[in-house]
Formats: C-alpha cells, sequence, structure tokens
C-alpha cells in the first residue's frame, strides 16, 4: 500500500486535462470513488486521488479502463473542484 509521501503530487487547479483522458472513466465513477484521470499513455492510466491507498478506488478504475494505473496525489478540495469542473460543469 502506498504511503502519502511516496506518491508523487498534482496541484489541480493549475494543470488541464485533455478530454480523451477524462472519457476514458464516467464522471459518476469519478465522483463516487473520489479520483480524476489526468494523463494516459502506453496503456497506463494517471489518476489523481486525495487517498493513494483506497486500493478498492483504484482496482474499480483498473476494471472500467483495462488499463495499468499509477496515483498521484491531490488535495481534497481542490480534486472535488476538478471533478465538478470536468464532469459536471452546470
Amino acid at each position: 500500500m502506498p504511503r502519502k509521501q511516496d506518491v508523487p503530487t498534482i496541484n489541480l487547479d493549475e494543470f488541464t486535462i485533455a478530454r480523451e483522458v477524462l472519457d476514458l472513466l464516467p464522471g459518476e465513477v469519478a465522483l463516487r470513488h473520489r479520483v480524476l484521470p489526468v494523463n494516459a499513455e502506453d496503456g497506463t492510466l494517471v489518476v489523481a486521488m486525495a487517498d493513494p491507498s483506497n486500493l478498492f478506488a483504484v482496482d474499480t478504475v483498473k476494471e472500467r479502463t483495462g488499463m495499468s494505473v499509477e496515483v498521484c496525489l491531490a488535495e481534497t478540495r481542490a480534486l472535488r473542484r476538478a471533478i465538478d469542473r470536468y464532469y459536471f460543469p452546470n
């Protein structure tokens, strides 16, 4: 299980996510599991999470996307703002 200090961080307020990356994971899944896809490359999906130890969420993303998953740490409120901004803009 990864420890927070071992996980790279991301500032979601200063990061732009491509629509094709967001389309890899439904908004409802992102909201329910508090996870946001931020990049995809070579069969690996990088996701931002406030709790990188949430292995259930990581496994759900793997199952839904068929990709391997790498986790980066995001501040809880910034993660929620980003999920709202990208998936539920109204």
